[in-house]
């Protein structure tokens, strides 16, 4: 009798996971569409500890564009001085495939070369991070499920479920811990080849000029077991950037004011 209750109560945790879908869809539009200003401008620090406990750290400024069509990301690197001016160029789109682009100033051949799909899943930097870490999403691209409410750092929060219609997506599905009433992700894991891969935490949330920011973010890698913290300081918004300045002139320059 016990295996047809269970059965039973299985079935109806499917239904009602895909009665929330419409519901799961709007919350990651939510997410996805979260005011963060026309542009911004910040300084990041990557603090990276090896599996040894080697610590590097590395800066970099960044600069991000809203448009009507997506939005664009300038990532140029500070210090350490030898990759100095080195930097990654974003051209995200709602509709279609992102771009980016990679430059290093102390390579021999020194232009922006295009980071294919199939390379967006290795390390940024040499960081925890993926270069597909740092594009913004959008939902089109993916399929949702809810998996239910858990407790998180003392806030209720939705756990749900990505998986992406692109196989070249690196990730085999991912899990979000959403909070509804500031509608950003505030932990992540990250799943690959049937196993966890990563996990991202939200560890500090600041109001900056009214938009709730996150700015610091630690990502433990469980294949490495290395771990990596993003800080995000000196952050700015709305400095009326336009979409000139996101463009290789500005990828290759030494020397950037924007």
């Amino acid at each position: 009798m016990n295996k047809y209750f269970v059965a039973f109560a299985s079935i109806l945790l499917s239904l009602n996971c895909l009665a929330q879908n419409p519901k799961v869809q709007n919350l990651m539009e939510r997410v996805n569409n979260r005011y963060v200003g026309d542009d911004a401008y910040s300084q990041v620090k990557f603090d990276y500890k090896s599996s040894s406990g080697r610590k590097k750290e590395m800066l970099f400024s960044m600069w991000n564009l809203e448009t009507e069509e997506g939005n664009k990301t300038l990532l140029k690197y500070k210090e350490p001085s030898f990759m100095k001016n080195s930097g990654i160029l974003i051209h995200g789109f709602d509709n279609r495939t992102n771009l980016q682009w990679l430059y290093l100033s102390r390579a021999s051949k020194r232009e922006p070369r295009k980071i294919p799909n199939s390379d967006k899943g290795n390390s940024l930097f040499g960081t925890d991070f993926f270069y597909v870490d740092i594009e913004k999403k959008s939902t089109s691209d993916f399929t949702y499920s809810y998996l239910g409410e858990e407790i998180l750092n003392n806030e209720p929060l939705k756990k749900i479920q990505s998986i992406a219609k692109n196989k070249e997506y690196p990730y085999e599905r991912t899990i979000s811990w959403v909070d509804e009433k500031l509608n950003m992700e505030m932990k992540i894991e990250f799943y690959q080849q049937g196993k966890l891969s990563k996990t991202l935490r939200v560890n500090k949330i600041e109001t900056i000029s009214g938009i709730k920011t996150a700015t610091k973010v630690t990502v433990d890698n469980h294949k490495r077991k290395t771990m990596t913290t993003m800080s995000l300081s000196n952050v700015k918004y709305n400095q009326a950037l336009t979409s000139n300045s996101f463009n290789f002139k500005a990828l290759t320059a030494k020397e950037l004011n924007l």
